[in-house]
C-alpha cells in the first residue's frame, strides 16, 4: 500500500486514478525501464522538489516545485530528472530533464515565458560559464562501484551555473545483487535511487536524500 493515509489507495481502480491503461506503476516514480532496457539491469535515479514552490533566495528568487514527495503515485515526469544506469557497464542507456524549470512567483505563478532544458553546452563559452547547462556522467570501476556526478540548471537563464543542483552519488555492491549508497549532494532538494534487473525491483528505494527533513540534513543516506 503505497499511502495507507489515503483512502483512494485502497481502491485498486482509484489507485492509479481509474485510467489503468495509462497510470501503471509496480515500481515507484523512478521510471520503470521500458522498451529496449525492459530487462536490463538498471539503476534509476530523479531528483525532485517536493513542494509548490522552494525559494531560492528568501522574498526574491522563487522556483516551482513538482507538488510531490517520496511516494508510489507519483507521476514518471514529476521530476526535475531522472536517468538510467546500466548496472553492467556503468553506461547512461536515457536520461530526461524536466522541460518547464521555471521561476516563479511567491504563490507559485510562473513569471516569463517557459524556456526549454539546456542539455547542450551554449555555443557561446562565456555564456556557458555564466548560465551552464545540464551535464550527467558516470564511471564504473571493477568491482561494480558506479560513481553518478551531475549538474543540472534551470531552464530560466536567471537559474545559472550559481544556483545549480550537482552532486556525486557512489553506488557499491552489496553482495546481495544489488547495492548501497552514499553522496556528496549540493543543493538539491530530494534524491532517490531505485535498482532494477530482468524487470523486477530488487529490493525497495536504496538511497533517499530528503533535503526539507531536519532529521536528513546530512550527505550520507544509503538504504540496505
Amino acid at each position: 500500500m503505497p499511502e495507507p493515509g489515503n483512502a483512494l489507495d485502497y481502491h485498486r481502480y482509484a489507485y492509479v486514478r481509474f485510467n489503468p491503461l495509462q497510470y501503471t506503476d509496480p515500481s515507484g516514480h523512478c521510471p520503470q525501464p521500458s522498451g529496449q532496457f525492459a530487462k536490463s539491469n538498471v539503476i534509476c535515479v530523479a531528483g525532485f522538489i517536493p513542494t509548490q514552490t522552494s525559494t531560492g533566495f528568501p522574498g526574491l528568487i522563487y522556483f516551482q516545485g513538482d507538488g510531490r514527495d517520496f511516494s508510489n503515485t507519483s507521476d514518471t515526469k514529476a521530476s526535475r530528472f531522472w536517468l538510467w544506469i546500466d548496472a553492467d557497464s556503468g553506461k547512461i542507456l536515457d536520461s530526461y530533464v524536466h522541460p518547464t524549470q521555471r521561476v516563479s512567483g511567491p504563490l507559485g505563478e510562473p513569471l516569463g515565458d517557459p524556456s526549454p532544458p539546456r542539455n547542450q553546452p551554449h555555443e557561446n563559452p562565456l555564456l556557458e560559464v555564466i548560465l551552464g547547462s545540464n551535464r550527467f556522467a558516470t564511471t564504473r570501476t571493477e568491482d561494480g562501484s558506479i560513481s553518478l556526478s551531475y549538474h543540472v540548471v534551470c531552464s530560466d537563464p536567471i537559474c545559472n551555473n550559481a544556483l545549480a543542483p550537482d552532486g556525486q552519488i557512489n553506488f557499491v555492491p552489496d553482495g546481495k545483487g544489488s547495492y548501497t549508497a552514499y553522496g556528496l549532494v549540493n543543493r538539491f532538494p530530494n534524491l532517490e535511487a531505485y535498482h532494477w534487473n530482468q524487470g523486477v525491483l530488487q529490493g525497495n528505494l536504496f538511497y533517499v536524500y530528503n533535503f526539507l527533513s531536519p532529521k536528513n540534513l546530512h550527505m550520507d543516506m544509503p538504504i540496505g
